[in-house]
């Protein structure tokens, strides 16, 4: 049955494992599931059969696939789970699951003798850790990938592509007398892909960062582009990895709609989840410091929450214009117009209550205003949710994605301005149709840097 808008209940999930021209569109069921928050896309495919021979050679555990919606690459990745079962009632069942090119790199830990210093740039830490997983290329900006996954062209302006070699240590070798050792290098040829308005990596110094023993590769990764409010993710090609922030500006392609009338409804069901009890005033930061006095401490600021502790006006109320008082010279992160209020919400009254918090990370004070402002985010991005069913993967031959915005007309539960998705999970089963699940936010929450 045809959908409005494009949508289709027809719209198939489809697998290909590589070097092999074959692929599976039918399933039992298929869940294929992304979360900007997440480092790894993940996916779960059911299938029965009566004649299990080819599906046996295929569905093998550390098979590189492809899944797509439709015409449009999805994802890349590994399958990781393989299950079967067989029952003279539905013969020969397949269970297999897996993660993008990213899983193995969250699996495992970083080897601490890695070496991390000072002199190197941020390319050259990321691809001394990524080269072991064989990916070679980063794009700086998710122009690319979002035309790849949507079809939709984005970003102005031609991506510039570098190339460059990097030194890696293979081996300490001693000499014959064992009074000297010589370090053996191999040289690797890497990719950077810049898109427009990015920074190039290559600018970036690394502050000395050091691996803790147990730390995964993916979490010692994250831990330094935090800092620079960036987060990583695989490219839907398999291709290499994204490093870019969350995008809250490129103009909606999808719509949420349900109105009264249901003149254009595509909304199945869906809630909304208002929660100020978590949502702290404000957030006064303290960075990298010997003493325990936090008046004494320079190296300090403060976010202030403009969802509950700023006015129409752009001001903070007074609960936090209190607690900004008592630090004199303190750095004040700037206000976001963006979530600025436009009338003055009640909760701003009797919201007071502050949070300390402290970082030995942060030795700068826009480190430690990153620093902030990511601990804010992680609050902020729980002020408003709200999650829909909708009919289909797409929406006007576009399928649903993470990090982009969705223009939502909600009569019923008041709702009628962009959100951004930070959670997509396609769904599709005989027993439930076609269908996805999407998790939405308020723009420019989810900031993860200055």
């Amino acid at each position: 049955m045809a959908l409005r808008d494009g949508q289709s209940e027809l719209d198939t999930a489809v697998l290909r494992v590589e070097g092999l021209s074959f692929e599976v569109k039918t399933w039992d069921k298929c869940t294929i599931r992304e979360d900007f928050i997440s480092p790894t896309a993940a996916f779960d495919f059911t299938l029965s059969t009566n004649d299990p021979t080819l599906y046996n050679q295929i569905f093998v555990a550390g098979a590189k696939i492809e899944i797509a919606i439709n015409d449009r690459l999805q994802s890349t990745g590994y399958i990781e789970r393989v299950r079967k079962s067989h029952s003279r009632a539905s013969g020969t069942t397949y269970q297999i699951s897996g993660r993008d090119i990213l899983g193995p790199v969250v699996s495992a830990s970083i080897d601490p003798k890695i070496k991390i210093t000072s002199n190197q740039t941020v390319a050259d830490f990321l691809y001394a850790i990524l080269g072991q997983f064989g990916i070679d290329t980063i794009y700086v900006g998710d122009d690319k990938n979002y035309n790849i996954v949507t079809g939709y062209p984005k970003g102005r302006g031609k991506a510039q592509t570098q190339t460059f070699t990097v030194k890696e240590a293979t081996s300490r070798v001693v000499s014959s007398d064992g009074k000297s050792a010589e370090v053996q290098f191999k040289t690797a040829t890497v990719t950077q892909v810049i898109s427009r308005n990015r920074p190039d990596l290559k600018n970036l110094p690394l502050d000395q960062l050091k691996p803790r023993i147990g730390e995964g590769a993916y979490q010692l990764i994250d831990r330094l582009l935090s800092r620079l409010g960036l987060r990583m993710w695989a490219a839907a090609d398999g291709s290499g990895v994204i490093v870019d922030a969350p995008d809250f500006t490129t103009p909606a392609i999808h719509k949420v709609i349900r109105q009264f009338d249901g003149a254009a409804n595509n909304v199945l069901d869906g809630e909304s989840n208002i929660n100020v009890e978590i949502q702290p005033s404000c957030i006064v930061a303290v960075g990298h410091s010997s003493g325990a006095d936090l008046a004494k401490t320079k190296l300090k600021c403060i976010a202030v929450n403009e969802l509950v502790a700023v006015n129409t006006a752009g001001q903070p109320v007074k609960s936090a214009a209190n607690i900004i008082a008592r630090y004199p010279g303190v750095t004040v992160l700037p206000i976001r117009q963006e979530l600025v209020p436009k009338e003055d919400r009640i909760v701003s009254v009797f919201t007071q209550k502050p949070m300390f918090i402290k970082d030995d990370e942060s030795k700068t004070i826009d480190q430690l205003a990153a620093f902030a402002r990511r601990q804010l985010a992680m609050k902020q991005k729980e002020y408003l949710v709200a999650t829909y069913t909708v009919m289909g993967h797409t929406y006007a031959g576009y399928p649903w994605a993470v990090n982009t915005l969705v223009d939502v007309d909600d009569d019923y539960l008041g709702i009628h301005e962009p959100l951004w998705c930070v959670e997509r999970t396609f769904i599709k089963s005989r027993s439930e149709g076609t269908l996805t699940q999407l998790k939405l936010i308020k723009p420019h929450t989810l900031q993860l840097g200055v």
